[in-house]
């Protein structure tokens, strides 16, 4: 039997798959919501075009916000959040990327896979919904050959 507590405990005594609900349950769970932020003319910090239309940006303590700027997947209009992988979004970086072009080189993301530091340019991709990384090139690597050979020259 497998048992379920509201807790979160999850105990397996045996082979069959049977859930129950924990009888002694002594707290009541209260889920915060992601409730909407109350916006105020004072929050407003930049006009962005989309498809030849003004949209104001409004910036909260936490994100981004053009609420006039609904999308298929955000029928609340467009949200991000102001750091993004460890890596604050400033303001001017944000407005261009609402206007539908790519962010100057941010520095200092951190990757939650590999926690290595990285760099990339940011665009807002309206038909998924997001932020996307757009990354510079990749500076050639010098051959061994090469390597080999400014070593002999410089003995």
């Amino acid at each position: 039997t497998l048992r379920r507590c509201v807790r979160g405990q999850a105990t397996v005594a045996s082979r069959h798959a049977t859930w129950e609900l924990c009888k002694e349950v002594d707290k009541d769970f209260v889920f915060e919501q992601d409730e909407p932020e109350e916006l105020s003319e004072d929050q407003i910090v930049a006009q962005v075009t989309h498809e030849d239309e003004q949209h104001d940006l409004y910036e909260t303590d936490k994100s981004y916000l053009v609420p006039s700027l609904k999308t298929g997947k955000e029928p609340e209009g467009v949200k991000f959040s102001k750091t993004i992988l460890s890596a604050e979004i400033p303001r001017e970086a944000a407005i261009r990327m609402l206007n539908g072009e790519k962010s100057e080189l941010l520095k200092g993301f951190i990757s939650n896979r590999t926690k290595r530091k990285f760099d990339a340019f940011l665009r807002y991709d309206f038909d998924q919904g997001r932020p996307i990384f757009e990354f510079p090139p990749r500076k050639k690597a010098a051959s061994k050959k090469a390597a080999k050979k400014k070593a002999a020259q410089e003995e």
